[in-house]
């Protein structure tokens, strides 16, 4: 096997290996519903932050959102508008994090 050919499939492989992994943690996240009014609903949204996916890394939060899409979907709630009120952290130990945001969603 010539050396372009092994380094596609181990290219192939750290792509499967690493989404693969992002898909098992999204199991590691909570969704939950906390209150309605009328106008909206809210949601407490839970993720983590670690040497995997750093608490300041656009790449690592952008893969929280997606898990967040997840929920939404989960939920049949994913073709709707919603906002992210607030987002906060809570070192857990050294480079672990709970990332807890706060989400609205209109009725």
């Amino acid at each position: 096997m010539s050396g372009q050919a092994m380094k596609k499939i181990f290219t192939m492989l750290a792509f499967l290996l690493i989404t693969g992994c992002a898909s098992t943690d999204f199991y590691a996240t909570t969704f939950q519903k906390s209150k309605t009014d009328a106008d909206y609903q809210y949601f407490n949204y839970t993720s983590f932050a670690d040497q995997f996916y750093p608490k300041d890394s656009v790449e690592a939060e952008n893969i929280r959102i997606f898990w967040l899409h997840r929920w939404l979907h989960k939920n049949n709630i994913a073709d709707t508008d919603y906002e992210i009120l607030k987002r906060d952290e809570a070192k857990i130990k050294e480079d672990i994090y709970k990332i807890f945001y706060q989400i609205r969603i209109k009725k």
